[in-house]
């Protein structure tokens, strides 16, 4: 899952995954929408039905990251990674 979520965020969005060495959960940089991982989890809840987990949970350092569980059955962690990507763009201002 961790592959299909670079495949599916790094080809068409700024955003940038952290593929774990071994886990359930990999970090997407989400800096390039200008949000912080508070307001970008928020927002991406309230815009796509997307949970994720601000990186600043684990940590200042982490404040532009959000942390995504890689535990979820394909057809929703599909879903759910087109779902991010559209928000990308849109909050990026790339055509969606």
């Amino acid at each position: 899952r961790a592959d299909r979520l670079v495949t599916g965020l790094e080809a068409d969005t700024p955003l940038r995954v952290h593929r774990p060495e071994a886990g359930m959960f990999a970090l997407i940089d989400i800096s390039a929408t200008g949000m912080d991982g508070d307001a970008y989890a928020d927002d991406l809840l309230e815009q796509t039905g997307v949970a994720v987990m601000p990186g600043a949970s684990f940590g200042a350092t982490l404040d532009g990251w959000v942390r995504v569980a890689l535990t979820v059955g394909d057809a929703a962690f599909d879903r759910a990674v087109d779902r991010i990507a559209a928000h990308a763009k849109a909050r990026c201002n790339q055509p969606v």
